[in-house]
């Protein structure tokens, strides 16, 4: 491993970028907004507090038909945080739903 590498995080960064990436690939994408230092997604299911750092910036891509969305921000020290969604199909809710399908 080198120093100052976390391989856990950089997984979940490549996969958040990946997301932004074949949402806004996948055509009807939708954009957060920033107000007062909260970010929300365009699809109102979540806020989250901007982290501070000198020029954070936000990248985000939400595509609601395909079901996956993701938004990282990102500094002038490259740090990175990120969030990755992807919503149940019908299908993945009932399952859920069903505690006979449960461990």
């Amino acid at each position: 491993m080198y120093a100052g590498i976390n391989p856990g995080r950089g997984v979940a960064v490549a996969l958040a970028l990946l997301l932004i990436v074949t949402a806004a690939a996948a055509g009807g994408v939708s954009r957060g907004k920033v107000k007062k230092g909260i970010y929300a997604s365009p699809l109102g299911d979540f806020t989250v507090p901007v982290p501070s750092g000198l020029g954070m910036r936000v990248s985000d891509a939400f595509n609601k038909e395909a079901g996956i969305g993701a938004v990282s921000f990102h500094d002038d020290f490259a740090s990175l945080d990120g969030i990755a969604c992807m919503w149940l199909t019908p299908e993945g809710q009932a399952a859920l739903a069903d505690s006979t399908r449960h461990l």
